[in-house]
């Protein structure tokens, strides 16, 4: 499955779009790519294909001293739950507008070989547990994609996709 890392929140900020206009994300032309692959799967209807993406929201500690443990816990949900929706709804859309512009009405063509899987993660994956800066804090404020094409296109092995390098002792790994 591959992985991609969007990261650069301000505080309080959970709109993808705006993370996107906002500061310079490496990883995308990878996402765009893998969204340029479901369109042309809603296109081809290949009943061997199944494709998955799975969307984590993050949040950095929320360490403000006029809110109780449990407060800023349900601050960190929000804010992590909120960042998720957001991404998930983008390349949702995404999808739908690009398959769209080739002719395609993704919601009446069947869409069972498309699955995705949402989850608000909160702290649980902080790039720095103690963040001693802002631009820290900003990498904790973070989305992360991954997704995965089955079968693997052709001439791909084990966990390489969608430019990885190929592992070639990927096929003693079960993934």
């Amino acid at each position: 499955m591959q992985q991609l890392d969007f990261s650069g929140y301000g505080s309080g900020q959970v709109d993808f779009q705006h993370l996107l206009d906002t500061t310079v994300q490496p990883e995308l032309p990878a996402l765009n790519e893998f969204i340029n692959r479901v369109v042309t799967q809603f296109i081809a209807q290949d009943p061997a294909v199944k494709i998955i993406f799975m969307v984590i929201g993050l949040s950095d500690r929320n360490d403000s001293s006029d809110l109780d443990c449990d407060a800023r816990r349900v601050s960190e949900r929000e804010a992590s739950r909120q960042r998720m929706q957001s991404c998930r709804d983008w390349i949702i859309q995404q999808v739908r507008q690009r398959a769209l512009a080739n002719g395609v009405d993704v919601s009446a063509v069947d869409r069972s070989w498309f699955t995705h899987v949402s989850i608000a993660a909160m702290t649980a994956y902080l790039s720095h547990p103690h963040p001693a800066t802002e631009a820290q804090r900003q990498e904790n404020r973070a989305v992360v994609v991954c997704f995965r094409e089955y079968p693997l296109p052709a001439g791909e092995i084990g966990g390489a996709a969608f430019g990885e390098p190929v592992d070639e002792t990927a096929w003693l790994t079960i993934t």
